[in-house]
């Protein structure tokens, strides 16, 4: 039987980097307003799901310094800005545990379950704004896990953003089903997908300019370039997820087994993401 102690290690990680912080909080007499003392309070806010006040006060140290490379405040950051999405570690470690004996797609069904309403269903709008804030231009949960250079992430900081990184693809497809649709909200999940098209009687694809709005748009950084991004960020943590929870293979780690699952399922045979492929998976769904 898989463990969900390491899903609970990988998912964690800030939580965990929180609980440590705290119990040295202004354990001498640093002033308590430096940046590491800020951080930490950052840090409580953060283990109490208060994000906005997390993000305000860490806001503050990274504005001072936009090009920092400082992997404590960056993960804080990323951290503070996922959980104001509706990240909520726990119910993801559930939801993933309960898809991982299912015969449903474990990433897509995971996403709409997390981040959806009671029907598991999103607006177009609340996607678009979970999209700005998971991969925007500068201050995405994303970005900020990017910007701490390779030599200094650790193998928390590469599954933090495989997970964040697959969420962000998972709203992209669902953002590009909503528009051959022409919806204004869908349920983000196998049996949402398939009722969606079934309701109206069409298949996928239905609108003609859907091969442009993924390919094409938007101009300087299309939704496939975005998508190929994500899926390289997927890939890597993978392997970290595996080295932090001591398994050897995918299979035996619920998490990793998500991940290896859908990367082999959306991208060709050169391990890419493109149009064609992307049709087959959405295609794929439907059957």
């Amino acid at each position: 039987l898989k463990s969900p102690r390491p899903l609970l290690v990988v998912l964690l990680f800030c939580a965990m980097l929180v609980f440590l912080s705290a119990c040295n909080l202004y354990e001498s007499a640093e002033d308590k307003n430096s940046d590491k003392a800020q951080m930490e309070e950052a840090a409580i806010h953060i283990d109490k799901g208060n994000y906005e006040k997390a993000r305000k006060i860490l806001n503050k140290i990274y504005n001072k310094n936009p090009e920092t490379t400082n992997p404590r405040v960056l993960a804080l950051l990323s951290n503070a800005v996922s959980g104001g999405i509706g990240l909520d570690t726990f119910n993801v470690l559930e939801i993933a545990d309960d898809l991982s004996d299912s015969d449903t797609d474990g990433g897509i069904d995971l996403v709409g379950m997390v981040l959806g309403d009671e029907e598991n269903r999103l607006t177009r709008e609340e996607i678009k704004d979970k999209l700005q804030k998971l991969n925007g231009d500068g201050d995405g949960a994303i970005f900020f896990l990017e910007q701490i250079e390779d030599e200094r992430k650790t193998s928390d900081h590469y599954a933090q953003s495989g997970l964040l990184s697959l969420i962000d693809t998972i709203l992209l497809i669902g953002d590009i089903i909503a528009h051959d649709l022409g919806i204004d909200s869908i349920e983000l999940t196998e049996k949402g997908i398939k009722e969606e098209y079934n309701n109206i009687g069409a298949s996928f694809p239905y609108n003609p300019d859907l091969e442009n709005y993924v390919v094409n748009k938007p101009i300087d950084f299309t939704r496939l370039d975005r998508l190929n991004e994500n899926i390289k960020r997927i890939e890597k943590s993978i392997d970290e997820i595996l080295f932090l929870a001591g398994d050897e293979n995918p299979e035996d780690n619920t998490l990793a087994e998500i991940f290896n699952d859908f990367i082999s399922e959306v991208t060709n045979n050169e391990g890419d993401i493109n149009y064609d492929s992307l049709m087959v998976y959405i295609n794929d769904l439907l059957y």
